[in-house]
């Protein structure tokens, strides 16, 4: 269990810094447009998708493509440990996002993943807040259990991690 929490940790302190940097390199924008994110749900998935496309280690595990709001959206390789639901609006843009994951698994491409698109998610929408919420992210993955929440520019993130089930939600505040 110590060794999957450390790899969780690694690989989120080795990917947040250098993707908080190319979020900061690029052109700024309003994490909400419309009553929703900047993205259309398919948007996002390739988005968060297109490391994962360009890794030639292999460590990353692609999403599969989005169905419609709510539905479940599995990784690639059919693993029942990582799970992701998108929402969107009526005007078809993406309103909150969760991702689900059993810390207990025991593949490491499947960690790897999991530390990725934590970053990823976060510096999609909140690319100014990304590094300093991924910090705290952290300390959860070292802790092993705990509860992040931040409210920042009309989005809302929470962390919840508890006996090894773990949610990452980033919606929009009410």
């Amino acid at each position: 269990m110590k060794r999957i929490v450390a790899i969780l940790c690694l690989c989120a302190m080795l990917l947040l810094p250098g993707c908080a940097q190319m979020a900061a390199e690029a052109e700024p924008a309003e994490p909400v447009v419309d009553g929703g994110f900047r993205y259309t749900p398919q948007e996002f998935i390739d988005k968060i998708n297109e490391a994962a496309e360009n890794d030639d280690s292999g460590k990353i595990i692609k999403f599969e493509d989005y169905i419609e709001s709510g539905e479940s959206i599995w990784l690639a390789n059919g693993s029942p440990s990582v799970l992701l639901k998108l929402e969107e609006n009526e005007a078809g843009m993406l309103d909150d996002v969760r991702m689900y994951w059993a810390i207990n698994f025991y593949d490491l491409n499947e960690q790897y993943t999991v530390g990725y698109y934590c970053a990823q998610i976060l510096i999609a929408i909140l690319p100014d807040r990304a590094e300093e919420i991924g910090e705290d992210l952290n300390s959860i993955f070292e802790a092993g259990s705990g509860t992040v929440e931040y409210t920042f520019d009309g989005v809302h993130v929470k962390m919840l991690s508890f006996q090894g089930q773990n949610t990452l939600d980033v919606e929009l505040a009410e």
